[in-house]
């Protein structure tokens, strides 16, 4: 079977995927330098960003603004290792002196203090607050934390500086994250994840190509028996007999039918009268049904002759009465 043109582009994205997942997911996961609390690395932060989170209880949460947008609440800033092309603003430092000299902490951690402004690279006290420099990134990395003694030092300053409910935030604004986490999830997902994320990209390209498309012979439909609805089947009955001048056999016949479907749910004989029909209804709190019913079977008693329009309205108000009653299903 000669294979069209979509089923050709198909299979060709599909071979496509399924070399670069083996050719880019296949090779060694890229590191990352870069200390960020979102990143696993070794020189990431995110061990010890769980550690006082979700061992110690403390309240943590990610800086993803300058610090002129500093929150009011916080208590301890960390940052650690900020990067070059993000670097620390004079608005920011003003703004942050002044939020020292009220009262907060702030920590800077950098190999040999890289990237850190010269007036926060000394331990000293600002007003009620206090400014401490660490000088090895080890003190709070993922590696570092190998060993517990080299993270005590930061453990200890928060400890001494917060008590609960204090906020603790972290520096990603100055990693470049700005106000998404969507770039640290990108930045520190591992090359395995990425490749399995760009195959199921395609796959879902690949599905909204072929969406409406055939690739293959024409399958006939699976054939499903429908049900039409009960009234359409009684108002066709009553024009078929109206116009063989039989409207009072086919009045009969539909109200025979009501009978019999009422004595079943009430448990009376198919040919108990009229008026033990009506008592019961009316016990069962059915009272405007009664009333209905009451004269539907009165009106077939008499034997009359119907027009075209009254057999209709008799079949649609039988039709009423058994919907209300549960009498029949309704797929209208």
């Amino acid at each position: 079977m000669r294979l069209s043109r979509d089923a050709l582009l198909l299979i060709g994205l599909l071979g496509a995927a399924v070399v670069f997942a083996l050719t880019y997911g296949g090779g060694k996961s890229r590191k990352s330098d870069v200390s960020t609390s979102y990143s696993t690395y070794d020189s990431g932060v995110k061990a010890v960003y769980t550690l006082l989170g979700d061992r110690l209880g403390y309240n943590v949460d990610r800086l993803l603004a300058p610090y002129t947008d500093m929150p009011k609440d916080a208590r301890v800033l960390v940052v650690v290792g900020p990067l070059p092309l993000f670097p620390i603003e004079q608005d920011e430092r003003q703004s942050l002196d002044k939020w020292i000299a009220a009262g907060g902490i702030a920590v800077f951690i950098s190999d040999s203090l890289r990237n850190i402004p010269a007036q926060y690279g000394t331990s000293r006290a600002i007003g009620r607050g206090h400014v401490y420099a660490i000088n090895s990134r080890k003190a709070i990395t993922n590696k570092g934390a190998r060993d517990y003694r080299n993270v005590m030092r930061v453990v200890n300053i928060i400890a001494e500086h917060t008590k609960p409910g204090d906020l603790i935030l972290f520096d990603e604004y100055h990693h470049g994250i700005g106000r998404s986490a969507a770039g640290a999830i990108l930045l520190h997902t591992q090359r395995q994840v990425e490749a399995g994320a760009v195959v199921v990209a395609l796959g879902l390209l690949a599905l909204c190509y072929s969406k409406g498309r055939r690739f293959g012979a024409v399958r006939s439909l699976p054939s499903y028996e429908t049900r039409r609805p009960e009234f359409e089947f009684v108002e066709s009955i009553a024009r078929l007999y109206q116009r063989a001048g039989a409207s009072d056999v086919a009045a009969g016949i539909l109200v025979g039918s009501l009978r019999q479907g009422l004595c079943a749910k009430l448990g009376l004989s198919s040919d108990a009268p009229r008026e033990l029909i009506v008592q019961r209804l009316e016990a069962e709190g059915s009272n405007d049904a009664a009333r209905s019913v009451s004269g539907i079977l009165a009106g077939a008693q008499a034997g009359q002759k119907m027009s075209k329009s009254e057999l209709l309205n008799i079949a649609r108000e039988i039709h009423s009465v058994e919907k209300e009653l549960g009498l029949v299903g309704t797929n209208g």
